[in-house]
């Protein structure tokens, strides 16, 4: 294929500029996909599902603690009462009946203190969940905040990007002949379509060449455009 030396660097320029066109296209489509956003985001609905969990048991714990305390009261109570009919009591039997209640009372009371105790040790640890699970909370929030700010900069940028490489595109197809450039157009359609030479090996597939090929390939015209005999692609020297 008959190409001058300007028109094949033309080509691998045009390769160039498409490969660097394909991956700024897919490093956009993955930023309007919200990919980067979406651990962050799974990570947010499990931090909020612990916290509400946390708060639950918090809470749960604050109802417990509120019914311990009420009973402990009662039960005051009913030892102030009964405190009153013994001072006031001279019946043994009476007395005896009395004092055997109050011992219950007592009893009682001190379960129900020491439940009291419990349940303040477990709103506490509930409590402590709850301030940790509040504090990765507020940082994933930060951070996905940080990622949408960068996701909109970057958008910006690529989108730009392919604006630019797209015409630069555009401007170098066009100074290429169009015989040469459908040929081109063939090639990368099966693969990628020019490489240079590199020592004795194809630029594109890197299979050494044959000392027959590569002797044919460097004793062709200037203006020869040789091709791989493995991949089919231009060979630049």
């Amino acid at each position: 294929m008959k190409a001058t030396p300007g028109q094949q660097q033309l080509l691998l320029k045009t390769h160039e500029l498409s490969t660097e066109l394909q991956r700024a296209k897919r490093t956009l489509a993955e930023l309007e996909s919200g990919a980067a956003l979406r651990e962050l985001q799974a990570e947010m609905r499990a931090s909020s599902e612990v916290l509400l969990s946390a708060q639950q048991r918090y809470e749960e714990f604050e109802v417990d603690i509120a019914r311990v305390l009420t009973d402990i009261e009662l039960v005051d109570s009913r030892i102030e009462r009964d405190l009153a009919r013994l001072a006031t009591s001279s019946n043994p039997k009476d007395i005896g009946g009395v004092q055997s209640e109050l011992a219950a009372l007592e009893s009682r009371k001190s379960l129900l203190e020491t439940s009291e105790l419990e349940f303040l040790e477990a709103r506490d640890a509930a409590g402590f969940e709850v301030a940790a699970a509040k504090k990765l909370r507020d940082e994933l929030i930060e951070k996905i905040a940080a990622v949408e700010a960068t996701i909109h900069v970057e958008l910006g940028k690529l989108q730009s990007s392919v604006s630019i490489v797209e015409s630069e595109i555009r401007a170098t197809r066009s100074s290429v002949p169009e015989e040469l450039m459908a040929q081109f157009d063939r090639k990368a359609t099966r693969g990628v379509p020019i490489g240079r030479l590199i020592d004795r090996a194809c630029g594109t597939c890197h299979l050494s060449l044959t000392s027959a090929v590569y002797s044919d390939v460097m004793s062709s015209a200037e203006d020869e455009l040789p091709t791989c005999p493995n991949c089919e692609a231009f060979i630049v020297r």
